[in-house]
C-alpha cells in the first residue's frame, strides 16, 4: 500500500514538473475548468425517458469513442492539459487515424446527447462555449505537438481536427 501511494506521489510530481516545465497557463487551466464544467451541469439537466431515447444513444456513441480512444491514447499519453506528457508517443492509430482529437469529439458527442435530453437554449448555448473551449484548446495543443513532434505537421493535414469534416 505505502509502495502504490509512493508511485501516486511521484506520478503526481511528475506531472507537476511536466507542468511548470512545459509552461502551463492560467488559460490552460481555465479551459481544462470549462471543459468539466459544461459537461457537469448537462449531467445534472439529464432528464431519461423514452422521449429522450435517441439523446442517450449519442451519448452512448460518445462513450465509445471516447474509450476506443483512450485505449488508443494509452494511459502513457494521457493527459487533461494541452502540453503532451514527457516521455509521451504520438498517437497515429484507432480512432486517432481519422481525426487529430477524438477524445474531444467524443466529449462534443457526449454533451450533444446530453443537451438533446431535453434541449432547451441553454444548453445549446452551454454546447457553443464547449465547443469554442475544446477548438481553442486544440489549437493549442497542436502548437505543443508540432513543437514536440517533427511529423505531427503532415499527420494534421491528413486528419480532421474534430467532427468529420469539421475544421
Amino acid at each position: 500500500m505505502a509502495k502504490a501511494k509512493q508511485g501516486r506521489d511521484r506520478a503526481s510530481a511528475s506531472e507537476a514538473a511536466d507542468a511548470s516545465a512545459s509552461g502551463v497557463s492560467a488559460l490552460d487551466r481555465g479551459l481544462v475548468f470549462v471543459q468539466f464544467l459544461v459537461p457537469t451541469l448537462l449531467i445534472f439537466s439529464l432528464r431519461i425517458d423514452r422521449d429522450n431515447a435517441a439523446a442517450l444513444l449519442v451519448c452512448v456513441a460518445g462513450i465509445v469513442l471516447h474509450v476506443a480512444a483512450s485505449r488508443s491514447l494509452g494511459r502513457r499519453n494521457f493527459r487533461v492539459l494541452p502540453q503532451p506528457k514527457a516521455g509521451g508517443v504520438l498517437a497515429v492509430s484507432g480512432p486517432y487515424r481519422w481525426v487529430r482529437h477524438p477524445m474531444y469529439t467524443a466529449l462534443l458527442l457526449f454533451c450533444v446527447g446530453l443537451a438533446l435530453a431535453p434541449p432547451t437554449l441553454w444548453k445549446g448555448a452551454a454546447l457553443l462555449v464547449l465547443l469554442c473551449v475544446l477548438i481553442v484548446k486544440a489549437k493549442r495543443e497542436e502548437v505543443f505537438l508540432s513543437r514536440r513532434y517533427p511529423d505531427y505537421a503532415s499527420y494534421a493535414k491528413t486528419n480532421w481536427m474534430l467532427l468529420p469534416p469539421m475544421l
